[in-house]
C-alpha cells in the first residue's frame, strides 16, 4: 500500500508517481516519519496524470482508519483484472493519497483513510487499460466522489477498465526537418485547457501518450526551453483554433506530428513614471491580434521581463499591475486595447525595448447609508465611469458591512459615480445626491492619491400605489369626444420611490385600439357611437405582489364618442331581397372630417383629400359564404400605401325601443357587423376577406340577408362606396 502525497498537474516532469523505495527513502531523512508502503516496489508511472517529487510529500500527523474496497474487472469481458493499481485521492488541497493493487480476483482494500471525501482513480501498470476515475469517468473533475468515515469500510467502489488508446508522433524543426527532442506534448480534455497527460519526444522526435479512455483531445506541443514557438496539434496557435484528434477503445492514432517553428520573444523594462524605479511583479501579456496566441510574464526584480515562445505575429502589449497600484497600459502609453501599437514579432529573433512607465491609479472611497436613518447599506454596487472616454468601461465595488468602499485602479480623470442596489430595495443615485447621470457632480481622481468621502444616503424604494378615486386623482380624459377633436390621457397622481416611467394605450369599447399608444389621441370617424378610455402603465423597478409584475395599470373613466348627423343624408338605398345582388345608392352617404369620399364609374371608389398614396377600391364589392369580398389595389411607386380600416355596418329599424327590421327611413340605428385593417405593398391588387362579427352573424341567422354598407376609413377620412347583400353560404346538396 502508498503512502499519503501531494499530487499535481504539470506540464514540466508531469507523468511519475513516487516508488516505494522513494517513500523509504524520504521516511529515513525525516527519521520517524510514519509511512505505510506496499510490500513490494511499484514501477514508477509513465505517462500518467500526475507528477509527484520528494518536495510534494507531506507526512501525515495521523493514519485514518477508513477503508474503500470494490472490485476491478474488463469492459469486454467483465474478467477480474489483476495489477491495476488503485489510488484513493482526497478532495481537498492536501491531496492526501493513499493507494492498493488489485489481485487475481481484481479486488483490493484501501486502508488508512481519514475520514474526507475521496477522488478513487483506476490505473493500468501494463498500461493495458485506460485510466479511469469512479464512476466510469475520463477526469477527476467529472469523477463521483466517495465519503469515507473513520473505522468504517466504503465497499462497491468498482471499475469496469476499458482498453486504452494511444496518440503517436513525430516532432520536427519546421526549418530543417530534422528530429527534435525534449519537445512536451501534453493531452488537454476537448474544449478545456485543463492538461490530463503530458509525455516528451525522444531523440528521433517521436512520442507516444497512452492509457487513454476513448473520446475527443487537444495536443500540445511546448518547448521547455522557449527555442520554438507554442502550438496545437495541427500547426495553430491557440488552443482555441486547435484540431480534435479523436482516440477509439483500444487504438492507436498516429501521425498527429508538429513541425515546430523558431520562436520570438519581447523583452523590454517596467518603470515608475514618477521616479524611474524598476517595478516587480507587473504582469505583461502579449495578445496576437490575430486573437489566437496569449502569452503573459511577470517582471524581475529589476523591472525586466521576456516573452518567450511567440509564434511570428503581430502582438498588443498590456501592462498590468496586480496589486491594482498602477494603471494598466498598453505598448506604447497608450490607455486602451484598440489604440496600442503594434509589436512586429519574427521567429527566431527577439523584439527589445518594449518598454513601459507605469503611472499610479487613483481611488474614490465613501461610505452608504440608509437616508434618513443613517443605517449602513452592505452590497450597494458603486460604479465609477470616466467622463472623457466614453468607451472605457465603469470600475466597480461594493460596500462591505460597514457601507464602506473602495474603488480602485482609476486613470486620473473626471468621474461619474453611481450607487445601485441589486436587490432593488433602494432607489439608484448619482453623487452627489442626483437623481441622473445628467445631474450628477464630478468626482476628480489624481494620480496616486485618494479622493475620500464620495458618500451617499441612498432612499428605500416603495412599491407603486395607483390613483384609485378621485382623492388620489385617477387617470382622465381630457377634450371633447368628437371627430377629429384630440383627448389628452392625464395620468393622475400616483405613489411610489422612485419615480415611475409611464406608458399609455387607448381602447375602444374595451379593446385596444392598434398605435393608439401616446398621450393623446385624435377621435376617429369610427369611434362614433362607442366608449373611448385610456390606460395608464407605471413602472418604477419595484416588483408589485399584486400585479405579479413590476408594471401596475390604471384606467379612465370612459367617455362616449357621439354620432355626427350626415351632412348630406342622400336617398335611402332600396333593397331587392329576391335577389342576392343589391341595389346600391348612386350617391355614397356618410361624414368627413378631413377629405371627401367620391366613387368612380363602375364601382372604382378613390380617396379625394387623403394623405398620398391611398389605396382604392379596385372593383365591384361582392358577398360570399356570409363575408365580404372588397378589391383593393395600391398605386404607390414604393413602399406601401396608407392603412386603411374596412368597416361593415348595417341600419336597424326601432319601435319602441326595440329592433324590427331592417334599412327603415326613420327611428334607426347603425351597427357594426364587420371591421379589418389593411395595408397594401406599392403595386398590390388583393381582394381581402371581411367576415361578421359576433352580432352581424346574429343579424344575418335572424333575417337570411344583411344589406350591408361598406366603408373605407384613412385616418379621420371616411369613404362610403357600395352596398352588397350578406346572405348565408348556400348548402350543399349531397
Amino acid at each position: 500500500m502508498r503512502s499519503r502525497r501531494q499530487m499535481k498537474i504539470t506540464r514540466d516532469g508531469l507523468a511519475r508517481r513516487t516508488s516505494a523505495s522513494a517513500l523509504a527513502a524520504l521516511a529515513a531523512i525525516v527519521g520517524s516519519l510514519a509511512l505505510s508502503t506496499a510490500a513490494h516496489a511499484t514501477p514508477a508511472r509513465s505517462g500518467s496524470s500526475f507528477s509527484t517529487s520528494a518536495s510534494d510529500l507531506v507526512a501525515p500527523a495521523i493514519v485514518g482508519t477508513g477503508e474503500v474496497s470494490g472490485t476491478v474487472t474488463a469492459a469486454a469481458s467483465s474478467a477480474p483484472l489483476a495489477g491495476i493499481e488503485v489510488c484513493a485521492i482526497e478532495d481537498n488541497a492536501e491531496a492526501f493519497t493513499q493507494c492498493a493493487t488489485t489481485g487475481v480476483s481484481g479486488e483490493y482494500v484501501v486502508s488508512g483513510l481519514p475520514q474526507a471525501e475521496y477522488v478513487v482513480e483506476f490505473y493500468s501498470l501494463s498500461g493495458t487499460y485506460a485510466t479511469q476515475y469512479y464512476n466510469g469517468k475520463s477526469s477527476i473533475a467529472a469523477s463521483t466522489k466517495v465519503a469515507v468515515s473513520e473505522g468504517a469500510l466504503t465497499s462497491g467502489v468498482d471499475a469496469a477498465m476499458a482498453l486504452a488508446g494511444e496518440i503517436t508522433g513525430e516532432v520536427t524543426a519546421k526549418s530543417e526537418g530534422t528530429p527534435i527532442e525534449d519537445i512536451k506534448v501534453c493531452l488537454l480534455g476537448s474544449g478545456s485547457e485543463t492538461v490530463l497527460q503530458c509525455t516528451s519526444t525522444k531523440a528521433n522526435g517521436e512520442y507516444t501518450l497512452t492509457r487513454l479512455p476513448e473520446g475527443e483531445y487537444d495536443v500540445e506541443f511546448y518547448s521547455p526551453g522557449g527555442k520554438y514557438a507554442t502550438q496545437f496539434y495541427s500547426e495553430k496557435s491557440s488552443f482555441a483554433g486547435a484540431n480534435k484528434v479523436f482516440v477509439g477503445e483500444g487504438s492507436v492514432k498516429g501521425g498527429i506530428d508538429a513541425a515546430m517553428a523558431l520562436a520570438g520573444q519581447i523583452t523590454g523594462e517596467v518603470t515608475a513614471q514618477d521616479g524611474g524605479t524598476p517595478l516587480e511583479d507587473i504582469k505583461v501579456c502579449a495578445f496576437a491580434t490575430s486573437g489566437e496566441a496569449t502569452q503573459c510574464t511577470a517582471t524581475k526584480a529589476d523591472g525586466e521581463y521576456t516573452l518567450t515562445r511567440l509564434p511570428e505575429a503581430e502582438y498588443v502589449v498590456e501592462f498590468f499591475s496586480y496589486t491594482g497600484e498602477y494603471v494598466t497600459q498598453y505598448f506604447d502609453k497608450e490607455s486602451s486595447f484598440a489604440e496600442a501599437n503594434k509589436v512586429r514579432v519574427t521567429g527566431g529573433e527577439v523584439a527589445s525595448g518594449v518598454d513601459a512607465a507605469m503611472v499610479k491609479t487613483g481611488t474614490i472611497t465613501g461610505v452608504v447609508t440608509e437616508a434618513g436613518g443613517g443605517k449602513t447599506l452592505e452590497g450597494i454596487k458603486v460604479c465609477a465611469h470616466e467622463i472623457d472616454y466614453e468607451e472605457s468601461p465603469s470600475v466597480c465595488a461594493s460596500t462591505n458591512t460597514n457601507g464602506e468602499y473602495s474603488i480602485l485602479r482609476l486613470p486620473q480623470g473626471e468621474y461619474i459615480v453611481q450607487f445601485y442596489s441589486p436587490s432593488a430595495k433602494y432607489v439608484t443615485q448619482y453623487y452627489d445626491d442626483k437623481a441622473s447621470e445628467a445631474e450628477a457632480d464630478e468626482v476628480g481622481v489624481q494620480s496616486g492619491k485618494t479622493t475620500a468621502d464620495v458618500d451617499a444616503a441612498l432612499e428605500p424604494t416603495v412599491g407603486l400605489v395607483p390613483p384609485h378615486d378621485e382623492e388620489k386623482g385617477p387617470p382622465s380624459i381630457s377634450g371633447s369626444p368628437a371627430v377629429g377633436q384630440v383627448l389628452a390621457c392625464l395620468k393622475g397622481t400616483w405613489s411610489g420611490n422612485p419615480t415611475p416611467k409611464f406608458r399609455y394605450r387607448w381602447l375602444r369599447d374595451g379593446v385596444s385600439i392598434p398605435t393608439a399608444t401616446g398621450e393623446t389621441y385624435t377621435v376617429e370617424t369610427v369611434d362614433q357611437g362607442h366608449r373611448l378610455e385610456c390606460e395608464v402603465t407605471a413602472n418604477n423597478g419595484v416588483y408589485s405582489l399584486a400585479t405579479g409584475s413590476f408594471n401596475v395599470s390604471a384606467r379612465s373613466a370612459p367617455v362616449e364618442v357621439p354620432v355626427a348627423a350626415p351632412a348630406s343624408p342622400g336617398p335611402a338605398p332600396t333593397v331587392n331581397t329576391s335577389t342576392a345582388t343589391p341595389t346600391t345608392s348612386t350617391t355614397p352617404t356618410g361624414s368627413t372630417t378631413s377629405g371627401t369620399g367620391t366613387t368612380g364609374t363602375g364601382g372604382v371608389a378613390n380617396f379625394t383629400g387623403a394623405r398620398a398614396p391611398a389605396p382604392r377600391i379596385a372593383g365591384k364589392i361582392k358577398s360570399k359564404s356570409g363575408a365580404v369580398l372588397v378589391p383593393l389595389s395600391c398605386a404607390a411607386k414604393t413602399g406601401s400605401c396608407q392603412t386603411v380600416t374596412i368597416r361593415l355596418t348595417v341600419t336597424e329599424k326601432l319601435t319602441a325601443g326595440k329592433v324590427t327590421g331592417l334599412l327603415a327611413k326613420a327611428n334607426t340605428r347603425t351597427v357594426e357587423v364587420g371591421r379589418l385593417t389593411v395595408t397594401l405593398k406599392a403595386g398590390r391588387s388583393e381582394t381581402v376577406k371581411v367576415t361578421l362579427n359576433s352580432w352581424g352573424r346574429k343579424l344575418l341567422a335572424a333575417h337570411g340577408g344583411l344589406p350591408t354598407d361598406v366603408e373605407l376609413i384613412a385616418g379621420t377620412i371616411t369613404l362610403k362606396g357600395q352596398n352588397v347583400l350578406v346572405t348565408v353560404a348556400a348548402k350543399v346538396k349531397r
